[in-house]
């Protein structure tokens, strides 16, 4: 088993939520190889950092699990003896499965559905623009979720006016991503219930429990943690605060797709409700989060979200993954089901969006990944100066671990 290619790309693209902003996607694609059969797996985030992981963990993984089913896979990663980059864990799924000659679903107990309510998110803008996003988006089968945060009237204002604008068979959720005290959630959010809102997510700081919790009381709307919950034990902890009714289930957040199966486990123990949720993730990625939400139980599901590739201009996988009747297909066929496109042809995309492939390490890596870090976080930290709420919970939560931020 090998590291056949690897690929690093960044793409200007300015995404803004209510404490924090970016203005680059980088992502980075890789292929490995075991016997003629290849796995594709992907990530993204901080290109120095996927460099160094990669060129420091790589060939010892691969040569670890290079006897490897995918049981094998599954328990060395859930119990911790194997922590591959999220990258890499695609990567080996898919070509495990492969080998296999089945579906990634398939082979994780059968799927409960072959196609999947699909969403797609729409970052922070001037309100006529979110409302014309969100009847392009509506018109072509997504559901929306709308980042909000900007304050209780212009929220509401917004969420009024996308209703209105896509008529009432569509789903809207909404995500504050921690914007807002829970007194202010629960008068804003008991407002906003008369336009039909499907799911309200992380209206509070994520570690202030009981604040959710008192929000999940007053609406009759299902609350969604996000940032709250990032593995077992924080599933469970919200459960007995009374603060969770669905968690937003992301494979980045949960450290990886065997993780998040962990996770979905505890949903499923508990009765939580699962909405599969996106980082970044282009086509690789996507797959890997349809698969999860086919196998997520009857009456717990409620939606995935994908698509991050519209907002780059372009995907790097040929199957199209867009809804169909509002609906989209899980990919058939064996591993993940997805067929990446030549890395020429990712790079002439890159180049087109006026990105920059990455195809060599350039030199102080470890310094580059530094400055990478700190400039994303200066820039959110800015974003969020105009969220005194959010940004008092946050630097109180860093100075009780001052490690956290360097």
């Amino acid at each position: 088993m090998r590291l056949k290619s690897a690929l690093f790309f960044t793409v200007p693209l300015e995404f803004k939520i209510s404490t924090g902003a970016s203005f680059r996607s980088s992502h980075h694609v890789i292929a490995i190889e075991r016997g003629g059969v290849s796995g594709f797996g992907e990530g993204f985030g901080n290109p120095y950092r996927a460099m160094m992981a990669l060129g420091a963990q790589a060939g010892h993984i691969l040569c670890e699990a290079r006897d490897y089913g995918l049981e094998e896979l599954r328990e060395a990663v859930s119990s911790g003896r194997l922590r591959p980059p999220m990258c890499l864990e695609l990567a080996l799924l898919d070509l495990l499965s492969r080998e296999a000659g089945a579906g990634v679903s398939e082979l994780m107990g059968g799927p409960a559905r072959r196609e999947v309510r699909a969403f797609h998110v729409i970052p922070i803008r001037r309100k006529e623009e979110m409302v014309r996003e969100a009847v392009r988006l509506a018109s072509r089968g997504w559901g929306l979720k709308l980042k909000i945060g900007r304050g209780a009237r212009q929220d509401l204002e917004l969420v009024k006016a996308v209703r209105k604008a896509v008529g009432p068979g569509t789903p809207i959720a909404v995500d504050a991503n921690q914007a807002y005290p829970p007194r202010t959630a629960v008068n804003l959010f008991r407002r906003m219930e008369r336009y039909d809102v499907r799911l309200v997510e992380q209206p509070c700081f994520k570690k202030d429990l009981a604040g959710l919790a008192a929000v999940r009381r007053a609406l009759d709307t299902a609350l969604m943690l996000d940032e709250s919950v990032s593995n077992v034990v924080e599933l469970h902890r919200a459960v007995e605060h009374g603060a969770i009714d669905v968690l937003n289930l992301k494979i980045c957040r949960l450290g990886g797709f065997f993780k998040a199966l962990d996770v979905l486990q505890a949903c499923a123990d508990n009765g939580v409700g699962i909405y599969v949720g996106t980082g970044r993730e282009l086509g690789i990625g996507a797959a890997a989060l349809l698969h999860i939400s086919s196998i997520v139980p009857n009456g717990l599901f409620y939606g995935c979200e994908i698509g991050w590739w519209h907002f780059l201009g372009f995907n790097i996988v040929r199957e199209p993954l867009g809804p169909v009747g509002g609906v989209v297909e899980v990919p058939r066929g064996p591993g993940l089901g997805i067929t990446l496109l030549e890395p020429e042809r990712i790079r002439e995309l890159v180049r087109s969006r006026g990105g920059r492939p990455m195809d060599t390490a350039p030199h102080l890596l470890g310094l580059r990944s530094t400055a990478y870090t700190a400039l994303q976080r200066a820039t959110s930290l800015l974003h969020a100066l105009n969220r005194p709420y959010y940004l008092a919970r946050e630097l109180s939560e860093a100075l009780r671990r001052p490690l956290a931020f360097i």
